[in-house]
């Protein structure tokens, strides 16, 4: 398996036992390069011992090898989206309205709840199209956690930021896509058996910059529009030539960063 870019070091995939296959659930970068070229990878794969376990495998970029941490465990977590933030990686249990986070450095395990207006039903993925509300957004910029829960019925929302000792979310930006809205006329539409309008867009990245401003890549149909969150006021970046579909699930949307590290 080739890591993260055609120059990176070639490494075998975790979750192979005795020749045997394992599933893998998700591997996730543990790496800060402000911090230091070296990295690891979290690799969530099946148990060898119960088809309703998991297993933490880690891969080191110092000795160049997997080794298995920890006890097997189990977890609905989605293990596919993991962000790195705060010395771990973290991931969204739908099921249980949490956020579980793994300290790659500890190799340890903690909890901590979904912002209450993030939340609905039993599981936000399946009943997203029922109910209205998802999740939108959940990555790391700068060193702060953010996550965002939006309905598709409002082209407001706010955006939660994690403390850095865990004891709770805390909103540090409200966004009003009101005027992109008005400017992008396929963004919003009617839904006939409710008639109400929804809108349609994606959440491709937050960049925060306290000093010259945070932002939102937002994904519109048909064009790519960046959103000042600090003024909430947006221009188009990139016209996408007529393509109008906008997926309501969390993006597979990655940040670009400069680095010499082979990675």
């Amino acid at each position: 398996m080739d890591c993260f870019s055609a120059a990176a070091t070639r490494i075998s995939i975790s979750g192979v036992l005795h020749g045997v296959p394992r599933i893998v659930h998700g591997l996730n970068l543990a790496y800060d390069p402000a911090e230091s070229p070296l990295y690891k990878v979290v690799c969530v794969r099946g148990s060898e011992f119960a088809r309703e376990l998991c297993q933490i495998e880690i891969y080191s970029s110092v000795s160049g090898a997997w080794r298995v941490s920890g006890e097997p465990f189990t977890a609905t977590a989605d293990f596919n989206h993991g962000v790195y933030w705060n010395g771990s990686i973290h991931w969204i249990s739908y099921k249980t309205k949490e956020i579980l986070y793994f300290d790659v450095e500890k190799e340890k395990f903690g909890k901590v709840g979904l912002p209450a207006s993030a939340t609905l039903g039993d599981d936000v993925r399946y009943r997203q199209h029922r109910e209205g509300r998802y999740i939108s957004y959940f990555g790391e910029s700068c060193g702060h956690l953010h996550i965002i829960g939006n309905h598709q019925s409002y082209a407001a929302f706010d955006v939660y930021e994690m403390k850095v000792d865990y004891s709770g979310w805390f909103v540090v930006y409200h966004a009003d896509l009101t005027a992109v809205a008005a400017a992008f006329a396929d963004m919003s539409y009617l839904v006939p058996l409710s008639n109400r309008i929804h809108y349609s867009f994606t959440v491709l990245s937050l960049v925060r910059n306290d000093d010259k401003g945070s932002f939102l890549i937002l994904r519109v149909p048909c064009t790519t529009v960046r959103f000042n969150l600090d003024c909430n006021t947006y221009e188009e970046i990139c016209d996408v030539g007529g393509v109008a579909t906008v997926n309501h699930r969390i993006p597979l949307a990655f940040d670009h960063i400069e680095s010499l590290a082979c990675v």
